[in-house]
């Protein structure tokens, strides 16, 4: 089962499909977010470039918070 790409569309299908991949490979907590954001495409990616260097550190759970914002 290949990681979904975000692109920045169907942000709930998105997360959900992610938090699926999580469980089915049994991914620790600590690398939900690399996991995740390898998989980001397009304006998702540039979006999720400007804004870790506005937070700076940050979990799973602030990441699906900042992206279904």
């Amino acid at each position: 089962m290949d990681f979904p790409k975000f692109d920045g569309t169907r942000v709930c299908v998105w997360i959900d499909n992610c938090e699926t991949y999580f469980s089915f490979y049994q991914i620790a907590e600590g690398f939900m977010v690399s996991v995740a954001t390898l998989n980001l495409v397009g304006d998702a990616a540039n979006w999720y470039l400007a804004w870790k260097l506005e937070v700076g550190w940050h979990d799973w759970p602030m990441l699906k918070s900042a992206i279904s914002w």
